[in-house]
């Protein structure tokens, strides 16, 4: 169910009038990878695609990094970029028969662009368009699993689904305590003080230690039937709304 290695026979053969669109952004995460925000979108869509029998397009790699655009390696593009480079796509997809098209995001500096640009998409070209990201419909799941410290960006919950999606890039995450900056509501900082950032802890570390690969693979499947079930639930709701609309 990869968009690319598919070929124009079976594009022809199939007509998907549905896919899956990973979009991320490459930033620092600390000792983790400078693209877990690219891996993580990628891998949910690479797993999603049969069970929704629905391709994944090849992932969209640069995203709106601002807070941590000072840090070595991360680069981005800017926010009307995103947001045109998503209407420009998604309405070429609509020309070749794609009517639903579901945005798996994997960065919140993107989540503005994506849905202006998800909002012109269904205005100007009728493609009916879902930006979802995992970590707000997650985080009840992450606190029951690794409890309620220590969760946001390069944190616990966002390194343990990495790891539970793909362990081969677990082995170099760093083990224990790390340094950490808890963000405060009123207040707003560029460059952020720290790559590892915490949104509901007041705390200068985030412990590393409980990522045991039992408790990533399960968030990971937790965290997979989520995205799978609003998936599910959005494409009933478009597919009743078409049927109401064709008078059928």
């Amino acid at each position: 169910m990869d968009w690319q290695r598919l070929s124009t026979h079976e594009h022809a053969r199939r007509r998907f009038t549905a896919a899956l669109l990973p979009i991320g952004t490459v930033e620092a995460h600390d000792g983790a990878p400078l693209g877990t925000d690219n891996y993580i979108p990628e891998a949910l869509c690479r797993r999603l695609a049969d069970e929704l029998d629905m391709p994944w397009l090849p992932p969209m790699p640069y995203g709106v990094t601002r807070s941590l655009l000072a840090y070595p390696g991360s680069c981005g593009v800017s926010a009307a970029c995103l947001e045109g480079f998503l209407v420009e796509l998604g309405a070429s997809l609509r020309r070749n028969g794609l009517r639903y098209l579901f945005v798996i995001d994997g960065h919140g500096g993107n989540l503005e662009a994506l849905q202006a640009g998800a909002a012109r998409l269904f205005e100007a070209h009728g493609l009916y368009t879902a930006v979802i990201e995992w970590w707000f419909e997650a985080q009840a799941l992450a606190e029951e699993i690794f409890g309620a410290e220590g969760l946001g960006h390069a944190a616990v919950d966002e390194l343990g689904l990495l790891a539970g999606l793909r362990p081969d890039l677990a082995a170099d995450f760093p083990r224990g305590p790390v340094p950490s900056y808890a963000v405060l509501k009123g207040v707003k900082a560029y460059p952020a003080p720290r790559p590892v950032l915490t949104y509901d802890q007041a705390g200068e570390t985030v412990d590393l230690a409980r990522l045991a690969p039992e408790s990533c693979e399960r968030f990971a499947e937790g965290v997979l039937r989520i995205v799978s079930r609003a998936i599910r639930e959005i494409l009933s709701g478009w597919q009743a709304l078409d049927r109401e609309r064709d008078g059928r």
